[in-house]
């Protein structure tokens, strides 16, 4: 056993400094999160306007059919989108490679991610598909995990998040409003907006400048709940955000979305389940959302005449279900589109119930590129329908993976889901984000809509899914107590400023520029080195020498 004298601890007069192995990282790595920031920030826009400049840069086609005019939307939006996805990945990967932080993505999240890909390639395999159309369509499943690696690898800030945040809110305010426009001018603002096909303004539901009205009541119902979530966290809420926030709920209740309605309603109870305090601002949001929905089917009798036939449409599928031998028999009653589907993707299921039939082959964007007529093959009846989407995410993915995949699926939403409803999210101090990202990850498509899994990529830093030996807590670094206390630790904006330590002590991230660290990390060890009975008894405690 060697035994150190106080000559051995004592500095030496010319110490050498450490080298920095990685001299460039910092400003490398500050300008890589920059770049993905700008580029996520584009693609949220590019989502959010994608169907009307579609619309806008479209042209006339041939008549169908019935002789009515068609309208041929262009594509190069769509090709946009796709490379701003190519972008934001790539310059993700290369900003982890400098960080060399590749061990922050081997959780249990990523390995149940990886499994799931597995699954849905051998199924593509088996389903007799070639590896350009499963990477295809694994591209298309998978486009919104792009994003959510992309938030975890920049970890930004609050500052750098305002700029995103306030783009995605003005862009809100200004769907909302044209929405309430729509409702109260009618068809002149659908066609001021260039809408030529006016199925929505017949029967009154606004959609604004996105293509469909639940995608509109989707994108306010994820702004809305991002509202409410942070107003739990405050002692106080002005008159003026309860103002934006009813504005929104008047906008969302315009495109008459039951599922948007439906959906802050339990994404009011997940909060509340999470905050457990207070009730009245989540008991206010409720009454104005349903308020404004039920005000909205009292002064509109399209909506309330629509929402009858709904109902006894589904009604009429469940009676007389798709293949029935009633469907030929004249006068049968009106039924529900989306029962009809779920009866024939069942029948299919029950054929395929392990794999299913392979991706990118039942429905969805790709099965139609490569063959627009894929319902044929598996006697599969629209019902008038476009053969472009089944308009179901989980009836696309039971069919296409069976229930290999969808076991997979809900494993890996189990994993994301998990460390935000853990203790450490729950109580007085939980943060806004995690909320936020709580209900995001709870929603019905369940990641299947890409408006919708961008609009809460704002929450994804708050997902707890880092090395147990240092966990990012999300803007939970809002630190309810510094903040409401007036502590100066309530004025970090930053997201990744506080982490959890291996016993579960929280530090500050030193942010100092490396040679400051270096210096103050080559001090330190000269004053550790004075040879005294404390600093050897220190010493002996850590185990660095022996007496």
């Amino acid at each position: 056993m060697t035994t150190l004298t106080t000559a051995d601890l004592a500095p030496s007069a010319q110490p050498e400094p450490a080298p920095d192995p990685r001299p460039l990282s910092a400003p490398i790595s500050r300008a890589l999160s920059l770049v993905v920031l700008v580029l996520l920030a584009a693609l949220l826009v590019d989502v959010l306007f994608e169907g009307w400049v579609q619309q806008l840069f479209g042209h006339p086609g041939l008549p169908n059919a019935k002789g009515d005019p068609t309208w041929i939307l262009a594509d190069w939006p769509k090709n946009v989108k796709t490379g701003l996805f190519l972008l934001v990945l790539g310059f993700t990967v290369i900003k982890v490679a400098v960080d060399k932080s590749w061990r922050d993505f081997f959780t249990k999240a990523e390995l149940a991610l990886v499994a799931l890909g597995v699954i849905m390639a051998i199924s593509g395999f088996f389903g007799g598909r070639g590896a350009v159309l499963i990477g295809q369509a694994l591209f298309v499943y998978f486009r919104g995990v792009i994003v959510f690696f992309a938030w975890r690898a920049v970890r930004p800030t609050t500052k750098q998040l305002k700029p995103i945040l306030y783009l995605v809110g003005g862009i809100a305010v200004l769907n909302a409003g044209l929405a309430i426009v729509e409702t109260l001018i009618g068809y002149p603002a659908y066609q001021w907006l260039g809408w030529t096909d006016l199925t929505w303004a017949r029967i009154n539901r606004a959609h604004a400048l996105l293509n469909h009205p639940n995608h509109l009541g989707h994108f306010l119902m994820i702004v809305e709940i991002g509202l409410i979530a942070w107003f739990s966290t405050k002692d106080k809420i002005s008159k003026k955000l309860w103002f934006l926030f009813g504005f929104l709920a008047l906008g969302m209740s315009a495109t008459q979305s039951r599922e948007s309605a439906i959906g802050f309603v339990l994404a009011a109870v997940v909060i509340w389940w999470m905050r457990r305090r207070p009730v009245r601002p989540l008991a206010i949001a409720l009454i104005l959302v349903v308020g404004f929905t039920g005000l909205q089917l009292l002064n509109s009798t399209e909506n309330r005449v629509t929402l009858e036939k709904r109902i006894l449409g589904v009604l009429a599928a469940l009676h007389f279900g798709a293949g029935s031998s009633a469907e030929d028999q004249p006068g049968i009653p009106a039924r529900e589109i989306r029962v009809l589907f779920y009866q024939q993707g069942a029948k299919l299921f029950v054929e395929r119930p392990v794999l299913g039939y392979g991706v990118g082959q039942f429905g969805g964007t790709v099965a139609f590129q490569h063959d627009p007529t894929w319902y044929k093959k598996f006697n599969f009846n629209l019902y008038g329908a476009k053969p472009d989407q089944v308009d179901s995410f989980w009836l696309h993915l039971a069919v296409e993976t069976g229930a290999l995949g969808v076991l997979g699926y809900l494993v890996w939403l189990f994993f994301l889901i998990a460390p935000m409803v853990r203790s450490r999210t729950r109580g007085p101090d939980v943060s806004p984000y995690v909320l936020w990202g709580g209900r995001r990850w709870w929603s019905r498509r369940g990641g299947g809509g890409l408006p919708v899994a961008l609009a809460g990529g704002p929450a994804v830093p708050g997902v707890v899914l880092h090395r147990a030996r240092a966990r990012v807590v999300g803007a939970a670094t809002w630190r309810q107590r510094g903040h409401r206390a007036g502590h100066p630790a309530g004025r970090s904006g930053a997201v990744g400023d506080q982490v959890l330590a291996a016993g579960g002590a929280r530090r500050r991230r030193d942010r100092r520029p490396p040679e400051v660290q270096l210096a103050v990390a080559q001090t330190g060890r000269r004053r550790r080195g004075s040879g005294g009975l404390g600093d050897r008894a220190s010493a002996r405690r850590t185990g660095t020498c022996s007496a």
